[in-house]
Formats: structure tokens, sequence, C-alpha cells
């Protein structure tokens, strides 16, 4: 086999390994034991929060993912929690 073939014939391991670092952060997120979430740098849309986010702030995942945390208002609701504390 020419090194060409080989190269071709073999796993894309950079997408494997971003799959897998991809897995383990989503798993890393959920069992968090504080409040975490991603969002987008641009423009601040969540793409996916943890259990103790959506306790935290008062609203469920399917309220706060694919909106932009500016507009949400979640500091008030952080800050609220904090105080409660």
């Amino acid at each position: 086999m020419q090194p060409r073939e080989a190269a071709q014939a073999q796993p894309d391991d950079a997408a494997t390994d971003a799959a897998i670092g991809a897995a383990m952060g989503a798993a890393a997120l959920q069992t968090a034991g504080i409040m975490m979430a991603i969002s987008r740098a641009r423009d601040g849309v969540i793409l996916e929060v943890n259990d103790a986010y959506c306790a935290i702030v008062g609203l469920d995942r399917s309220a706060l993912v694919g909106k932009q945390s500016t507009k949400l208002d979640l500091l008030q609701a952080i800050r609220q929690a904090l105080d409660a504390e």
C-alpha cells in the first residue's frame, strides 16, 4: 500500500478527537456541581446549560437554549439566587 492510500484508509483522527472532546465536554457540563453554560462569543446565544444553571436562574433549559443571554436578564436572577443563600 502506498503512503497516500494508507492515509486515506485511516479514519479521520481529527474528527474523531473532536467528537470525543465534545462528548466529554457535554458530560462535564452536565455533571458539574456548579452552574455552567456554553454560549457563542459573537452573539451571546446560549448553546447549552446544566441543571444547576437552570435551578439558579429559575428557567427551564428550553427557555434558555437558543436565546441571547443579554436579552434574558440573567444577572438579576443570579443576584437574587445568591442573596437568598
